[in-house]
This record gives structure tokens, sequence and C-alpha cells, in this order.
């Protein structure tokens, strides 16, 4: 151990050890980095159809709303309608009532005088 090429070797052998551990250190922290970028550019075009998706589901459901909305507006015009029609036809049923109860007041009157 004492002879200088044995030193000589065991230095070159420790400076290619340390050479190869930093040049694989390297290319698999290159490797890692690009793969990393490769699933971030995926999630990214991944992210941008499902943000496409969620955009033409938001278009639909607001056409819903709008369908809706219209028919709200038509139901309540409807029951306008029908409220009015309603209380006109029950107008007339109560003049009519009241009509009938004059009519059996004074027929009562002629029949059972008092």
């Amino acid at each position: 151990m004492n002879e200088p090429q044995i030193w000589a070797v065991i230095g070159v052998l420790a400076a290619t050890l340390v050479g190869f551990v930093t040049l694989v250190t390297q290319l698999l922290t290159r490797t890692i980095s690009a793969q990393f970028d490769g699933v971030a550019a995926r999630f990214e075009k991944f992210d941008a159809k499902f943000e496409a998706k969620f955009e033409a589901v938001d278009r639909r459901f607001e056409a819903v709303d709008a369908r809706v909305d219209a028919l709200h507006a038509e139901m309540v015009l409807r029951f306008e309608h029908q409220e009015r029609v309603f209380d006109e036809r029950f107008s007339r049923l109560e003049a009519k009532l009241e009509g009938l109860d004059r009519d059996v007041q004074a027929i009562s009157k002629r029949v059972f005088p008092e």
C-alpha cells in the first residue's frame, strides 16, 4: 500500500466513481424532470378538455333555466287568466244564488204567511 502507483490507481478509480455517480444523478434528474413536464402537459390538455366540457354543461343548464323561466312566466299568465275566468264565473253564480234566495223567500212568504 506504500507504492505510489497503487495510490494513483485508487485516485483514478475514486474520481471515476464520483464522475459516474455525478453523471447518473444528472441523467436521472433530467429524466424525472422531463417526465414531470410531460405529466404537466398532459394535465393541462386534460384540464382544458374538462373545462370545455364544463362550459358546455353550463350552457345547457343556462338554456334549461331560460326554458324553465319562460314556462314559469307562461304558467303565471295562464293562472292569472284562469283566476279572472273563475272570478267571473263565481260572480255570476253568486248573482244567480242571490236571485234564487230572493225567489225562495218570496215563495215561502206566500206559502207560509206569518
